[in-house]
């Protein structure tokens, strides 16, 4: 098992170090720093930002909103998808909501929400938007997939829904929420970081992608790039981590 840990690592490393081999072979071939930065230009951007003590304010900024929107969700999504997972009717009567926030273009809700909401609002709505279906669906199917008999025996013996949701729901549906967190997670970072480019708010990710764009930095926005992608990459891993503990 070690063994194919460490080959898969391996596999992993070698395939990072030809996509940076790649990279620089395009960017000394074409010769523009503007179109493709070399490694290098974009290191030290990336050394720059670090340095810059206003950046943690940008990144804290979008981490704040990235956990309102999983908040937010999250609430929304265990009350309405446990009802409707025990319940046709509810979860009929919501699909068609469902499809709308599934099918409407992130473009079309981001126009809407510049003009309804104010810059540090929006991205916060507009990921709402999009990360609530995710979760729902997820708990939704989890629910389904539980035991009914383990639920009519709930109900026989007049269990609390608070102990229900305990000892029953949660640990049930708990693989469907793994899933459902990893994939909602990653689809907030990018549409919050998204939204945040168009309403520019003072603080935020998506502020400095603005910036950098204005500025013509290239390599900035390379090195935010990185930034955005191990936050991603952080916040998913911490995800897998809490639902690997007992």
């Amino acid at each position: 098992m070690m063994l194919f840990t460490i080959k898969q690592n391996k596999f992993k490393i070698g395939g990072a170090f030809f996509c940076l081999i790649l990279w620089e072979i395009f960017a000394q071939g074409l010769k523009a720093p503007l179109i493709i930065p070399s490694i290098k230009e974009i290191v030290s951007a990336l050394f720059v930002i670090i340095k810059t003590s206003e950046t943690y304010a940008f990144i804290l900024s979008t981490l704040i909103r990235i956990f309102i929107t999983l908040t937010i969700d999250s609430f929304i999504a265990f009350l309405l998808g446990i009802a409707s997972g025990l319940n046709k009717n509810i979860e009929d009567f919501l699909s068609a909501p469902e499809n709308i926030l599934k099918s409407s273009p992130t473009i079309s809700v981001l126009l809407l929400a510049l003009i309804w909401f104010r810059s540090n609002m929006t991205p916060i709505f507009v990921a709402s938007l999009i990360v609530l279906p995710l979760l729902y669906r997820n708990i939704v199917d989890g629910v389904k997939n539980i035991d009914k008999g383990l639920i009519e025996m709930s109900y026989d013996f007049n269990v609390p829904f608070g102990k229900r949701l305990k000892s029953l729901y949660l640990p049930c549906i708990r693989p469907f929420l793994k899933n459902g967190y990893i994939l909602s997670t990653g689809f907030a970072v990018k549409v919050v970081i998204m939204a945040e480019v168009l309403s520019q708010p003072k603080y935020g990710i998506g502020s400095a992608f603005q910036t950098a764009k204005v500025q013509i930095e290239t390599a900035s926005i390379f090195a935010w790039t990185g930034i955005a992608v191990l936050l991603a990459s952080l916040l998913q891993k911490g995800v897998k981590k809490i639902f690997a503990k007992d």
